[in-house]
């Protein structure tokens, strides 16, 4: 699980390649570029400076495999996705991909979801599952392109603890 990619895309060459334990700054700078609205549809963990932490000690995790896809900026790496794979003992993991904002609709997504597929591939898995909102409807429509099915529709509920004023 060590493989590291570089590809010509439009953005320039990137390169994907498995999280490292030095990748503390470079993983919580693309954290805080993580916009409100992406937040709202990709949060799979908190992204402040303890989970970037514990995600650093967790590299080398027989059960988790985390990814970042960087360009050069530079004399700097500039991380541009983060993805990852987890549960992986189990045949079916979980994957989930994030894009900085002023990347998307680059066809990076789909890049880093084949570097991950691939990588569940060359470990024997059964599949992999996401989850998705349907209202994010270019990840909706990617992961249809790439041939995810929906299995299951979960609702989001809500009890409000207050009276309505009536609107």
């Amino acid at each position: 699980m060590n493989t590291v990619i570089e590809k010509e895309t439009p953005v320039g060459i990137v390169k994907i390649r498995p999280l490292s334990k030095n990748d503390f700054e470079i993983l919580y700078e693309l954290f805080t570029a993580i916009t409100d609205t992406d937040k709202y549809f990709f949060h799979p963990h908190p992204f402040d400076r303890e989970t970037v932490k514990k995600l650093i000690e967790e590299v080398g995790d027989s059960n988790v495999f985390r990814v970042l896809m960087t360009i050069s900026s530079g004399e700097k790496e500039l991380a541009i996705g983060y993805g990852f794979l987890w549960d992986l003992n189990t045949d079916v993991p979980s994957l989930g991909i994030y894009i900085r904002n002023d990347y998307q609709n680059k066809k990076l997504g789909h890049l880093l979801m084949e570097y991950l597929i691939e990588t569940a591939r060359k470990l024997d898995k059964r599949g992999v599952a996401l989850t998705v909102y349907e209202d994010n409807k270019r990840a909706f429509h990617l992961y249809q392109k790439m041939g995810f099915k929906v299995k299951r529709i979960i609702y989001c509920m809500e009890l409000s603890l207050y009276e309505d004023s009536g609107d």
